[in-house]
């Protein structure tokens, strides 16, 4: 069966960013603070979330026990914590060291697992990042096991962007809480079908994204109805995430996006 769960990035364009880089998200409308989202899933009937550590201030554990209060009180859990503080590809060990930290911040919260990113090639060939990856994730499934924790890898970018250089680093990882988080909307279009039936079977949670939808209650950017059959013929079990990433208000986005999995999955939802 399947469970829904809430993606934090849901309401990026209302949440407070803390991201790294350049980039950041237009903010529309009131602001919400991350202690107000679990409740704010639990008004849709969603009790399992993922926390980006993108809309967490610090891995401060006074901060940190005050978010995992507020998720405690909603009658949440917290299924993922999607991690985008650093990548893998550069063999950084500051990175590294930094990734460690956020995965005892999700420890902490009582995520089951987080995302950690590939990373860009940057100035690396091929082989050097991808060794580099590899190496990174291993480390990092070690640590991850020992607080009991799933790592898991994202058709994200860089060099997860292709099915064939994510299966040849899950191979190559070949740890039992190493796991894949399939993503309907990253792949490029050509690669989506053949991306997500590889991933599936080797998938920890799913990241259902929805994107513009149309007056008759259609998504428009792509075909959502195959992604969900794909799943099906997959016999995936576990969380099914909400990612809602259209235009428009997005309290009611996340609302359309629950009433589309109804519609494609609602016969395997053990809530709905």
């Amino acid at each position: 069966m399947l469970s829904l769960a809430l993606s934090s990035w849901s309401l990026h364009r209302h949440l407070p960013y803390f991201g790294t880089g350049t980039w950041s998200p237009e903010q529309a409308g009131e602001e919400i603070a991350i202690t107000a989202f679990p409740a704010l899933a639990q008004s849709y009937g969603i009790a399992e979330l993922e926390i980006c550590q993108s809309h967490l201030v610090s891995d401060d554990p006074a901060y940190i026990a005050i978010v995992a209060e507020a998720v405690r009180a909603a009658g949440c859990r917290v299924i993922n914590v999607p991690i985008d503080a650093a990548g893998l590809a550069q063999g950084d060990q500051t990175a590294l060291d930094l990734l460690r930290r956020w995965i005892d911040a999700a420890a902490a919260l009582g995520s089951t697992a987080v995302r950690v990113n590939t990373g860009h090639l940057g100035a690396l060939s091929e082989a050097e990042a991808l060794a580099n990856v590899v190496s990174g994730y291993r480390e990092l499934a070690a640590y991850c096991a020992d607080r009991q924790l799933s790592l898991l890898l994202e058709n994200h970018w860089g060099l997860s962007a292709a099915p064939s250089m994510i299966l040849s680093i899950y191979e190559a990882v070949g740890a039992p809480n190493f796991r894949l988080c399939p993503d309907f909307g990253n792949f490029a279009p050509e690669a989506r079908t053949d991306g997500l039936r590889a991933m599936f079977p080797h998938a920890a949670i799913v990241h259902a994204k929805v994107l513009d939808v149309d007056e008759a209650g259609n998504h428009t950017a792509f075909d959502l109805a195959a992604c969900f059959a794909l799943l099906r013929e997959s016999g995936y079990e576990g969380p099914l995430s909400i990612e809602f990433e259209g235009k428009g208000d997005e309290r009611r986005g996340i609302a359309t996006a629950k009433t589309l999995i109804q519609r494609y999955a609602g016969d395997l939802l053990v809530q709905a």
